[in-house]
């Protein structure tokens, strides 16, 4: 397994490992909760699961003062509601973070100790 947390400038480089990777390898998002961290878990083609927060709502709570960063992300919104999710397993949290309008980083996540689970990126 690999726990991919995102990238910044190095977003080729990064890409290119992970395509490199075995094909046995699983590798799993672990992006903020925010639309930007959707758009990165979508960018890397053999993604097969992200971890997000167990309890969304609890999560948002965390996110005071982020919905300026949430509107600067607002392409990557406009994308997913165009082209949609890669799996309907993903809806419930989508929906929360777009009503909420706020980005949950991950170090808020770890920091508050908050459960993660598991989902398929994809069918």
């Amino acid at each position: 397994y690999i726990i991919y947390r995102g990238h910044d400038m190095s977003t080729y480089a990064v890409s290119k490992l992970l395509e490199k990777t075995n094909d046995n390898t699983q590798i799993i998002s672990f992006p903020d909760y925010d639309p930007k961290g959707f758009e990165i878990a979508k960018s890397i083609s053999r993604m097969s699961h992200i971890l997000l927060p167990k309890h969304p709502l609890l999560a948002c709570k965390f996110a005071s003062g982020t919905k300026n960063r949430y509107f600067k992300q607002i392409n990557s919104v406009t994308h997913f509601e165009k082209h949609g999710l890669p799996t309907n397993n993903l809806q419930k949290h989508w929906d929360i973070l777009c009503r909420k309008e706020v980005s949950v980083s991950q170090e808020v996540i770890l920091s508050h100790k908050l459960p993660l689970m598991l989902l398929p990126w994809k069918n």
